[in-house]
């Protein structure tokens, strides 16, 4: 007889079994873009980020509820809100020129990109924004996490230890609702909510992103709550790398 192995649990999972002690980075990317593609040339333009703490399941009309407000606003935060987020543009340095299509869907202007660091001074600020406790990062499918990479290999920067915690959410939303993978607009009309701020603009997708993890995290917590967590960690899929 084969001896059972107990499958890895998945991420998700570790996240929100964590609870209070989690701390989850919802982040996004943009990049440069043309009309048509050019993926080879591609750059980061712009990185926003929320930190979510503090996970345990709120009421459903508090979207925003567990957003981290601890802390003052750090040198990235757009708007004085008092989040915890990120918020910064990163000047393109192999095709410096912003395309008149990327300027329109992304509104992000040419001085801006100038005025911008380049990616290894703007992502050391990320880093440190982030802190050197242990921490998840979640962002919209894998293009943002390969975006990062892309960019590393450019610039010979090593990826750190720490981002191997990546959990793909689109991938995660689309089976708690057991269908295809959607935009993050439509997932959130699923979940009962709507899209705020600029679209293709990091930071207000990465806050939108965030509205919608703690929604699927209240999900998960649910589901623990009638599965206990040692059945759960022997019986999930594990999550690829």
């Amino acid at each position: 007889m084969k001896k059972r192995v107990a499958k890895k649990q998945r991420k998700i999972d570790l996240v929100s079994a964590a609870a209070v002690s989690a701390i989850l980075v919802v982040f996004d990317i943009e990049a440069t873009c043309w009309e048509p593609e050019r993926p080879e040339r591609q750059e980061i333009l712009e990185i926003g980020a929320v930190r979510l703490t503090d996970l345990q399941p709120a009421d459903a009309s508090e979207n925003e509820g567990n957003l981290d407000r601890s802390a003052a606003p750090c040198s990235g935060d757009a708007d004085g809100s008092g989040l915890s987020v990120f918020s910064e543009i990163v000047r393109p340095e192999i095709e410096p020129i912003v395309s008149d299509f990327c300027i329109e869907l992304t509104s992000i202007r040419q001085d801006q990109a100038d005025a911008a660091d380049p990616f290894p001074e703007v992502f050391a600020r990320f880093l440190e924004w982030i802190g050197n406790g242990k921490f998840w990062l979640g962002a919209w499918g894998s293009f943002d996490r390969r975006m990062f990479e892309v960019d590393m290999a450019r610039h010979r920067l090593a990826m750190p230890a720490s981002f191997q915690g990546y959990i793909d959410l689109r991938r995660e939303f689309a089976r708690w609702k057991a269908m295809t993978p959607l935009s993050l607009k439509r997932s959130l009309q699923i979940a009962g909510l709507e899209m705020e701020g600029t679209p293709h603009r990091a930071l207000d997708d990465a806050r939108n992103l965030a509205r919608l993890t703690r929604t699927l995290l209240a999900a998960r917590a649910a589901r623990r709550s009638l599965h206990p967590v040692s059945r759960v960690a022997s019986t999930a899929k594990a999550v690829r790398r």
